[in-house]
């Protein structure tokens, strides 16, 4: 018997591993959480980055998936808040805010820019 990764985990599992080139090759430091992401038919990933700075708590999410009727991918930035904790599905506020993209190198790119937009001067690092 073969087991097989669904189709849009498999596509973001592409997308993930550019994730990673990328923050490797501007030598990001800092730990960013992974998890599994599910909107329906929409298998993915959360990337957390867990903010401490000035005393304050937050969480600053970025969900991506392939979308559900299309090969693009689907990306949604938002702070923890803003995604239902019991199903993950976000907010409208989120949701307003999701791209998709047709490259999933330009995916890649924007999720890592919204990522270090929480924690570095992005004028300073080259993506």
């Amino acid at each position: 018997m073969k087991i097989v990764k669904h189709y849009s985990i498999q596509h973001s599992d592409k997308v993930l591993n550019l994730v990673k080139t990328i923050l490797k090759r501007i030598k990001h430091k800092e730990e960013i959480t992974l998890q599994s992401w599910a909107n329906g038919r929409e298998q993915g990933y959360q990337l957390r980055f867990f903010n401490l700075l000035e005393g304050s708590f937050e969480i600053f999410c970025v969900n991506f998936a392939q979308q559900r009727n299309s090969d693009l991918m689907l990306v949604i930035p938002g702070m923890h808040t803003e995604f239902d904790p019991q199903n993950n599905h976000p907010n409208d506020d989120a949701w307003n805010r999701r791209k998709e993209f047709n490259n999933d190198y330009d995916a890649a790119k924007f999720i890592v820019e919204k990522l270090l937009s929480q924690t570095v001067d992005l004028q300073k690092i080259a993506i």
